[in-house]
């Protein structure tokens, strides 16, 4: 599990950085949708492990 939590970690905080990087070359502001750009990097590995998971269960009783 710590692996797991790591690897999450990993992925945000690269994906955090990249937006955040984007945003301040760009030169705007803290508009909506940077802070969206933001919280989604943190909310798309959780659905890709949500799919993940689903799959191999689909797989498991089919």
């Amino acid at each position: 599990m710590a692996w797991f939590v790591l690897f999450y970690t990993l992925i945000c905080l690269f994906f955090l950085d990249n937006t955040y990087r984007e945003g301040e070359m760009a030169g705007n502001g803290w508009d909506g949708m940077r802070v969206l750009g933001l919280v989604l990097c943190l909310v798309w590995p959780l659905l890709l492990v949500h799919v993940i998971i689903l799959v191999y269960r689909a797989r498991q009783t089919g």
